[in-house]
């Protein structure tokens, strides 16, 4: 690709233009930090104020405003099932199981209530899981073009060297 390609649509300038995957990658930062600590605890009512000591490991990072802005498309994942959910399900199988030594009804009531919601749980999962999955090829196509787009600070905005339209980040 030539610099000419590459100047801003907006501007015409090149010099104040980078790749957003690297303005994307360049304002995350992480950190691992550790040392020692000390704590103080202060009662409300009546009582001592206490002092602690000890070694503290912190793990973070951060990410910039504009790499924020410049992230690539978020991938499509299947939305899970609530736990409570399966949980209820689950639930129901054991109360029914424990129906079942006193009254064969209750027994029948909770079992069967318990596999209508599991089988429930899998039927949405699997749908959701399908749905993420046709969202891919679309999602494919979004990173190939995100991965094609330069952003220019002097204007602040993006634009994609082969169609030179320019898009205002805001």
């Amino acid at each position: 690709m030539t610099a000419e390609q590459l100047n801003c649509p907006e501007c015409g300038q090149v010099d104040m233009v980078q790749k957003v995957s690297a303005i994307f990658s360049g304002g995350i930062t992480t950190g691992t930090y550790s040392g020692p600590s000390i704590g103080v605890a202060v009662p409300i009512g009546k009582g001592q104020t206490s002092v602690a000591g000890g070694y503290t490991n912190l793990k973070g990072g951060s990410q910039s405003l504009l790499s924020s802005r410049l992230s690539p498309p978020s991938k499509p994942t299947a939305q899970k099932i609530p736990s409570a959910q399966i949980g209820t399900g689950i639930a129901l199988l054991c109360i029914g199981i424990l129906f079942a030594f006193s009254s064969v009804l209750m027994a029948i009531i909770c079992i069967f209530g318990g596999i209508t919601i599991l089988v429930w749980c899998y039927i949405a999962a699997e749908g959701r899981r399908i749905e993420a999955d046709s969202l891919l090829p679309q999602w494919e196509e979004s990173m190939a073009r995100w991965h094609r787009l330069y952003y220019c600070a002097r204007d602040d905005g993006v634009f994609d060297p082969n169609e030179r339209v320019f898009v205002p980040t805001s």
